[in-house]
């Protein structure tokens, strides 16, 4: 219902000023005049009971109205929904990225890479962030910031080593979050004239980090001590020598036969043959 018609609705009576054969003119209370159908009044009448006549101007001017009402409803819902949107994109975390120079830092980012949060990892990471202020920055700015103090606190210098390890439920997230932050730093860096080897995926934990460290296995040793109390030891038996090659003994050189015969040739045989034997040799 349009405003004349609500304002039509509460003045009660309308005075008749012209007939046409279709239409009446008539002057309300507040002295506006209305277009209304000729019901067979005549001039003069004092009526109550109306049907104004709409024209296409007044068609149009209401149907312009639904459009900015449609218009300003679907505005609402959207801003709405882009509201829930942004603040999960902006504030909600999405993802952690570890940073290793030696100290440790985990940052803890939203989805658009902006600092929800900073933790230092290890006592050299507690003294790096002791003083530094993450508000409103993102990843980026604070890896640099970051890079610049571990410089002017002597953790990293030239031929130093940087560790990124992104972690999130979506891994083009976590590859595009590690390359990023890994060309920031690098061009950042090179501005110093800084060269650093800037390792993404990787981190080596320290030995003061609270988190997951290497698993040690201890295997038991069987206690043999009773057994040795209840066993004798052996005696101990002569001592075996190590096999050798066997060497063979050499024969002794064979005495020279005695031929009997003396350096002039005699064989000591008298001319009767006798050799000096007696028969009982």
């Amino acid at each position: 219902m349009t405003e004349t018609e609500l304002k039509m609705k509460k003045d009660t009576t309308y005075l008749v000023m012209k007939i046409h054969s279709a239409y009446a003119v008539l002057v309300d209370n507040d002295g506006r005049f209305i277009k209304a159908a000729n019901k067979g009044y005549s001039v003069g009448d004092i009526v109550c009971d109306i049907i104004p006549i709409r024209y296409p101007a007044d068609r149009v001017k209401k149907r312009r109205h639904m459009i900015q009402l449609a218009a300003s409803l679907a505005a609402c819902v959207c801003l709405g929904i882009f509201g829930v949107y942004e603040y999960q994109y902006l504030f909600l975390p999405y993802g952690t990225v570890q940073m290793q120079i030696n100290p440790l830092i985990e940052m803890t980012l939203s989805r658009s890479g902006r600092v929800i949060d900073l933790e230092g990892l290890n006592s050299d990471g507690k003294a790096l962030l002791k003083d530094y202020n993450y508000k409103g920055k993102d990843a980026e700015q604070a890896a640099d910031e970051l890079a610049d103090l571990a410089i002017e606190m002597n953790y990293l210098e030239d031929g130093g080593q940087i560790g990124l390890l992104a972690d999130s439920d979506s891994t083009k997230w976590t590859s595009q979050t590690e390359n990023d932050l890994a060309d920031s730093l690098y061009e950042h860096l090179k501005e110093q004239s800084i060269t650093v080897d800037i390792r993404t995926g990787t981190i080596n934990i320290e030995e003061d980090s609270p988190i997951e460290e290497p698993q040690s296995i201890t295997i038991p040793i069987p206690d043999t001590s009773s057994q040795e109390e209840n066993s004798e030891p052996a005696p101990a038996g002569p001592e075996t020598p190590a096999p050798s090659v066997p060497v063979q003994p050499q024969q002794p050189a064979a005495a020279p036969e005695d031929s009997g015969y003396d350096s002039s040739g005699d064989s000591g045989y008298d001319a009767s043959e006798d050799s000096g034997y007696d028969s009982d040799d």
